[in-house]
């Protein structure tokens, strides 16, 4: 692949016997893609599904459609932290000098731990779905669960203010006796990275969990804002608020590097601008031999 396009990244460790235990990476697309829309990630892996029985790791975007965008991916042995150190030591590597703003995953206490050390600049969230999923299973053994469970969503999801959540949280407790559950009170230690009240100064991109649902209600939305403000108030406010990057009109980078390696397969803008790329890699490799000749190249470019 970086034969053909050296914007092509990945990593491959090895083990003492010379077989693949790692593997991550991240196609050009891919790559010109976060540039744009790299402020908010999903991370998750999935387990053990692919016939080797490896985790399979993904770091997932969103873009001003609110569609998700794949930036990069691996197979990792297992989930222990050196081997997540290792990944996110990768994923650094390739982006560069421009961590996203902030990050998602699920509770893992290694992945939490890597991502402490190796993107300490990037906060943090919790997938809150994948929380509020687990309140049948941590408290269904209590007699009133259908009432402990509907009072933490609407106590997570509706409280306006730090206190207001702070004071129904120990309202809940009390009311149901659940001092003694360590669950809620570890989730409650932890309240800054999951409950949205909390999360709200930053920019998520709107997401809270890495399912990523929410697409319908910003359609939703869009359609109040119409219909409340009409078509010509609601243009102007467009225009004055919404940065270009987020235009569907603007031309991207990344829209013209291709995606498939099947020459019959690929458009004649991108087949040229794939051609054109090569010649600048080749062009490239010469004239940092020189400060001269890069000077020289930088003159005919800016002369273009």
């Amino acid at each position: 692949m970086q034969q053909q396009n050296r914007n092509f990244f990945y990593e491959v460790k090895l083990d003492e016997q010379h077989r693949i235990e790692h593997v991550f990476w991240a196609n050009a697309r891919s790559h010109a893609t976060y540039e744009h829309f790299g402020d908010v990630m999903s991370f998750d892996t999935t387990y053990l599904t692919n016939r080797y029985d490896m985790p399979f790791a993904s770091f997932v975007g969103v873009n001003h459609h609110g569609q998700s965008l794949l930036l990069g991916c691996a197979i990792l042995s297992c989930e222990e932290e050196s081997y997540f150190l290792w990944l996110f030591d990768c994923w650094i590597r390739c982006i560069g000098d421009k961590p996203s703003i902030g990050i998602l995953t699920d509770q893992c206490k290694a992945m939490r731990n890597a991502i402490k050390k190796s993107l300490p600049m990037t906060q943090h969230r919790w997938c809150i779905w994948h929380i509020l999923k687990k309140i049948s299973e941590k408290l269904g053994a209590y007699k009133q669960s259908n009432e402990i469970s509907a009072d933490m969503r609407y106590i997570v999801w509706e409280s306006r203010s730090k206190k207001a959540f702070e004071s129904c949280w120990t309202n809940f407790i009390n009311r149901f006796s659940l001092h003694d559950n360590n669950w809620l009170a570890g989730l409650y230690e932890e309240c800054d990275k999951w409950v949205p009240i909390f999360l709200s100064n930053n920019f998520w991109a709107s997401m809270s969990s890495t399912q990523r649902s929410e697409s319908i209600q910003r359609e939703s939305y869009a359609v109040i804002l119409f219909q409340s403000f009409g078509l010509e108030r609601v243009k102007k406010f467009l225009n004055k608020y919404i940065l270009d990057r987020w235009k569907k009109t603007l031309k991207r980078k990344h829209n013209s590097i291709k995606c498939s390696h099947d020459p019959c397969r690929l458009e004649p803008v991108k087949k040229c601008y794939d051609e054109i790329c090569k010649q600048f890699y080749n062009i490239a490799e010469v004239a940092v031999a020189s400060e001269e000749l890069t000077e020289t190249v930088h003159r005919i470019i800016d002369s273009v």
